[in-house]
């Protein structure tokens, strides 16, 4: 039976456009950090990853961005509801919208066709050591290891993690949106440590590209990681005082 003389002849010149369109990017999310991590997704929800464990989250076809960010210090009840001192996205377990500062962000774009944009973004500050993997042994690893938590200026610290300076600010000096945008004095901070992460905007020097259908790996406390200032979560209002000594005791 012979072809339709409309059906498109592009599709047989280039059947790779249609591979790359409908080939779904898979993210593995390990936690190796010594606490538990609150992992996001956005799309995908969220989950609990206590330490050594594993997310293996499926993109639909049709994602064109994505966003990975891990929250500390979470209380949760069995309906989902609860809140985190850091990432927190209106107090639920499964985020359907960007968590509060400060917060390190994995974020991955797939908007042309043959190639993704994957990046780490820390312009919504810093609160996990984070490390994102493409499996295309081609593509560079990109990473933020260092101690940030511990050395964070004073102006821009903050529990459980380190504020970006626009976050502190909000002025056009450091929230710097269009035009000729500069590292500033306190984005540096950042940058010097971390010189894989976006740090201050328009920053596309750390926007790093990679074949479309490659998968990645995000992981919260890569090797080689500085330790971060995380801290047990206060005990629920409710809780009795020999609970919260007994809480005490076995920290």
């Amino acid at each position: 039976m012979g072809f339709s003389p409309n059906f498109p002849t592009f599709f047989f010149l280039f059947p790779s456009i249609f591979f790359w369109l409908s080939r779904a990017t898979t993210f593995e999310i390990i936690n190796q950090c010594s606490y538990t991590v609150w992992a996001v997704a956005l799309p995908g929800g969220g989950r609990q990853l206590n330490p050594g464990e594993t997310w293996l989250l499926n993109m639909a076809d049709d994602t064109v961005y994505c966003r990975i960010w891990g929250r500390t210090n979470c209380i949760f009840d069995e309906t989902g509801n609860g809140s985190c001192e850091t990432g927190d996205c209106n107090n639920q377990l499964s985020c359907q919208n960007y968590g509060s500062s400060p917060v390190t962000v994995a974020e991955y774009e797939a908007r042309y066709v043959g190639v993704n944009f994957y990046y780490l973004s820390l312009l919504d500050g810093f609160n996990i050591p984070m490390e994102f993997k493409p499996n295309n042994r081609s593509c560079r690893e990109i990473k933020c290891t260092a101690d940030i938590n511990r050395e964070c200026p004073t102006v821009l610290r903050t529990a459980g993690g380190c504020n970006h300076p626009c976050t502190v600010f909000k002025n056009d000096f450091y929230c710097c949106t269009y035009g000729n945008c500069t590292v500033t004095d306190l984005s540096n901070f950042f940058m010097t440590r971390c010189p894989d992460a976006y740090s201050f905007a328009l920053d596309y020097s750390t926007k790093f590209t990679c074949a479309s259908g490659s998968n990645y790996g995000v992981v919260f406390c890569p090797l080689g990681s500085s330790p971060s200032l995380v801290f047990p979560p206060p005990p629920p209002p409710h809780a009795s005082f020999a609970h919260m000594c007994i809480r005490i005791i076995m920290i």
